[in-house]
């Protein structure tokens, strides 16, 4: 993992690098991030709870899906700046659409973070949508996140700073408004989204394709048999 880490960190700066000699440095946005959290094998400092924490990837918790978003645009982001507004991948597309000066579709599903990036706060979502299937089995889960709280579309509340480990739903009355202020987002996204049933579906099949692909034999391992025949 160190040497991927250390590997990766090489390329952005050959990137950069390249950038700079030819002039385009200043105008260009560079967008890092990853997909989930790290391996369960690995541990990383993370200061502001407590010390250090084991990778969660494949999990539903903050160590398997919240993860580091670095974006650098000299000429439009100034240094040093911090969105705290959550974000998820939908949102990558309508940025780059907006930072390009084309014209933003209608239909999309996430929300440029230009305004963010430019230190604008003020319409942000204030809320990510994540959903997961393992390897294209069950169970398909899918849950809102704004900073503090967290609700799966099974109907777990969870106040995540104060339960990283998610052992504590709540069910108390007063956190009724932060429920249905959240379930009105999540409603909001599954218009129109398939059913669980159908994801699970479609992931199988693509799962099937996949493990038919591995197992099919490869075409120049053919003519090398029978050369050698």
């Amino acid at each position: 993992f160190g040497d991927m880490v250390t590997y990766m960190d090489k390329v952005i700066g050959q990137i950069v690098a390249k950038l700079e000699a030819e002039g385009l440095r200043e105008n260009t946005l560079l967008m890092v991030t990853g997909d989930n959290g790290t391996n369960t094998g690995i541990t990383s400092p993370w200061p502001t709870r407590g010390g250090n924490i084991d990778g969660g990837k494949g999990k539903m918790i903050d160590d398997g899906t919240h993860v580091a978003f670095v974006a650098s645009w000299p000429g439009t982001i100034k240094p040093g700046t911090v969105v705290e507004s959550p974000i998820d991948f939908s949102d990558v597309f309508p940025t780059v659409v907006e930072a390009t000066g084309a014209s933003l579709p209608d239909d999309l599903d996430g929300q440029s973070m230009v305004p963010l990036l430019k230190g604008d706060e003020s319409n942000a979502r204030g809320w990510a949508f994540v959903d997961y299937s393992r390897s294209g089995a069950p169970p398909y889960r899918h849950f809102i996140r704004t900073p503090r709280y967290k609700l799966y579309s099974t109907g777990e509340l969870y106040d995540v700073p104060n339960d990283w480990m998610e052992k504590n739903p709540l069910t108390s009355p007063e956190t009724e408004g932060v429920r249905k202020k959240l379930q009105s987002a999540m409603d909001k996204v599954m218009q129109g989204h398939p059913t669980e049933e159908e994801i699970l579906k479609r992931l199988e099949g693509t799962r099937k394709m996949n493990s038919k692909a591995e197992r099919a034999p490869n075409k120049d391992d053919k003519e090398k048999k029978h050369k050698r025949k």
